[in-house]
Parts: C-alpha cells; sequence; structure tokens
C-alpha cells in the first residue's frame, strides 16, 4: 500500500506541474494575440502611407496642370521621378457634356495615381475650364508702361 504522505506528495507536484502548464498556455495565447495585433496594425500603417502617397500624387498632377506647368491632356501611364519611382500617373480629359445635350465649356479632368508592385489605386476627378496660354503681342500697354517706370522720376 501507498501512504498518505507520498500520495499527498504526487498531488502536490502535480497540481504545481499543472499550474506551471497552464501559466505557460496563458503567456503563449497572450503573446500571440500580442503579436497578431502589432503586425496588424503595422499593415495598416503601410497601407495608409501608400494611400496618402497616392493621394498627393494625384492632387499634385492635378494642381500642375491648373496651373499650366503640365498640359491638360489625356496621357500614361507616366513614371514619377524618384524618390516615387515605384509609382505611376495617368490622366483622362474629355469633355463635358450639359444637360441640352450640348458641350460645357469644362474638361472634366481624371487623375489615376497605381503603385507599380502595391493594390493600391486613387483616382480624381475635377472639372476644369480649358487652359489658354496667351501672351501679349509686341508693344502692347505692358511694355510701354514698363519704359514709363524707366524715365519716370523716383522720389
Amino acid at each position: 500500500m501507498v501512504s498518505t504522505a507520498t500520495l499527498d506528495r504526487f498531488t502536490a507536484s502535480g497540481s504545481v506541474l499543472l499550474e506551471v502548464v497552464l501559466a505557460l498556455f496563458l503567456f503563449v495565447a497572450a503573446a500571440t494575440v500580442i503579436s497578431s495585433g502589432l503586425s496588424a496594425s503595422v499593415k495598416e500603417v503601410d497601407r495608409l502611407r501608400l494611400n496618402i502617397h497616392a493621394r498627393n500624387l494625384a492632387a499634385t498632377v492635378l494642381a500642375e496642370m491648373q496651373m499650366g506647368i503640365r498640359t491638360v491632356e489625356s496621357s500614361g501611364p507616366n513614371a514619377v521621378d524618384p524618390p516615387f519611382d515605384l509609382w505611376v500617373w495617368q490622366a483622362a480629359v474629355g469633355p463635358v457634356p450639359d444637360a441640352v445635350g450640348g458641350l460645357n465649356t469644362l474638361q472634366k479632368v481624371e487623375i489615376v495615381a497605381r503603385h507599380k508592385f502595391e493594390p493600391v489605386v486613387f483616382r480624381v476627378t475635377q472639372f476644369l475650364p480649358p487652359v489658354i496660354q496667351v501672351s501679349p503681342p509686341a508693344g502692347t500697354a505692358t511694355e510701354a508702361s514698363d519704359r514709363s517706370l524707366e524715365t519716370s522720376p523716383m522720389f
């Protein structure tokens, strides 16, 4: 027969082993939850960063078209200068029909920014008036006013 002292010792060591295994299981479960949360956060930050780059690129191209730095015409896909060389953009320009069926004076400009490797695409559409580059003819009032400034006395 086994004495009660021996049974108490086995029962005590078995409960300690059970507590250690349970604590180890809880630690591994908590570490798994925390690491998966951190991984999801890093992926989300990277996705947000790429979306902001796409938005900024599309806004920049559209602003350059509004200022007349870029021509307002359909083109693309066009590469972007470094450090954003992993991005391409393209523009689609078309007339805007009015409600009666005629053509409006506005142009519909759609800019699409894409990442070459990641699945990130951003589109922005705006209606722009046609850009007309007008240079004043020679001998106009602007040149005459410039000459008058040269000959007028300074106070």
